[in-house]
């Protein structure tokens, strides 16, 4: 309210309108992507020097009509992607790409507005509405933010009931430290990166302490499989609900208590499932994910290809939402690393440490012995020996213990053969 966002109002539009037939979802989805178009035509000059983007579009089908953004055009065209002339603040982010390309972007005061409105919807399906005492075991920033800006963040959190514990520095002390904590605080929901709150419950059975009862466990990052969730389910005594989303549009889909799959947040984000060709993919099939943006006009993203591959749905969830299903979310789990000392290292410390270095283009670590790493680097142009330097320092600051680290720089780093790219590769057992 102080800030005078839209978010409260569209967080109850959102628990209206998720009820809606997927027609009526269609047809406001379509209605936004043509305000969208129209202004990214007048405005923008990437789209307005293109004459494959029209200023409008006679329905959703022919989306599939336009040319597809990469991260590389981003990066390539840069600043002919910002709009032109607007009255609107605009907001930088980055992303450490869990695909391992970072990103530099820009979204509005708008788009963050409907993206947290979304993220707290999704949230709520899982048992944690707004203000529900919720503890993250979370990555933090890789380097500590300004006196007032640290101050704001703690005040933001303490306001929404929120408490976090860095899962980049999970020893068994700290796990133990965190355990105790947890206890005391008793939140009533615990949101985490999947290996790292998997791994969590495996040392709270591994010590044999009393399970840590909280009314569900949302997993982040990463996808969660069978046997983690019920791990997890067994030591917090609750169910457990998978999400999915990235830093250039938050929550992009959220289980809801009957596990079908994940709902899309179709009133932001219109989601595609496609062939290398731009085509959809039957239903049941893997294909690539494209996501449009439809109310970032800071910075337009139609039909960006995220890089994580999904499989296709076009199932109607027994929980009578009308929100577009995803059946699963393919290949974007992230290799867990092992420090000499044998505590983990989530995969996700990566992505987090590597956004800081806009140079880099593509990275992969590879572990095949417990006490060093290979890390691959795909720079703009050399990877000088400051920069080496600069990275092995954070990563051992890090992760808390000396870790040998190979830096080999390179011109490319190739896919898996279904066309993914791993960031953390892990060749070593435990």
């Amino acid at each position: 309210m102080i800030k005078r966002r839209s978010t409260a109002r569209l967080f109850r539009h959102g628990m209206q309108s998720q009820w809606l037939p997927r027609e009526e979802l269609e047809a406001m989805q379509l209605q936004a992507l043509n305000r969208l178009l129209a202004q990214a035509k007048r405005r923008v000059p990437y789209y307005r020097r293109s004459d494959a983007f029209p200023a409008a579009l006679g329905s959703l089908k022919e989306l599939q009509t336009l040319p597809i953004l990469r991260k590389a055009d981003i990066r390539v065209h840069g600043t002919d992607l910002l709009t032109e002339d607007s009255d609107e603040q605009i907001w930088w982010k980055s992303t450490g790409g869990s695909t391992g390309e970072p990103l530099h972007f820009a979204h509005s005061p708008v788009s963050h507005a409907w993206r947290t409105a979304m993220s707290l919807r999704g949230y709520s399906w899982a048992g944690a509405p707004p203000g529900s005492k919720q503890a993250y075991i979370w990555g933090v920033a890789t380097t500590a933010p300004g006196t007032v800006a640290g101050f704001k963040e703690a005040l933001h959190r303490r306001i929404e009931r929120k408490r976090l514990y860095n899962c980049f520095s999970f020893t068994p002390d700290a796990m133990r430290e965190c355990y105790a904590a947890l206890r005391r605080w008793r939140p009533e929901v615990l949101v985490g990166y999947t290996n790292p709150t998997y791994e969590f419950a495996r040392f709270i059975q591994r010590e044999g302490l009393e399970p840590l009862p909280v009314r569900s466990v949302l997993c982040a990052a990463e996808k969660v499989h069978p046997a983690q969730r019920e791990t997890i389910a067994s030591v917090f005594q609750c169910d457990v609900f998978d999400t999915y989303g990235s830093r250039e549009f938050m929550l992009i889909g959220s289980e809801c208590p009957e596990h079908r799959g994940l709902h899309v947040s179709m009133e932001n984000l219109i989601v595609e499932v496609v062939d290398d060709d731009g085509d959809p993919v039957r239903a049941g099939e893997t294909g690539r994910l494209l996501v449009t943006d439809l109310h970032n006009a800071a910075m337009p993203f139609i039909r960006y290809e995220i890089g994580d591959l999904a499989r296709a749905s076009d199932d109607r969830c027994p929980c009578g939402r009308g929100l577009q299903l995803l059946d699963d979310i393919v290949g974007r789990s992230l290799d867990v690393i092992r420090a000499p000392g044998g505590r983990v290292i989530p995969g996700e410390l990566f992505p987090h440490l590597m956004k800081d270095y806009p140079e880099i283009l593509r990275f992969q670590v590879v572990q095949e012995r417990p006490d060093s790493i290979r890390l691959l680097l795909q720079a703009e142009n050399t990877v000088s020996a400051d920069l080496g330097d600069a990275i092995r320092s954070k990563v051992n600051e890090l992760v808390g213990e000396p870790l040998a680290i190979d830096i080999e720089p390179v011109d490319a780093i190739p896919l898996t053969p279904s066309g993914k790219h791993r960031v953390t590769v892990s060749r070593i057992g435990g």
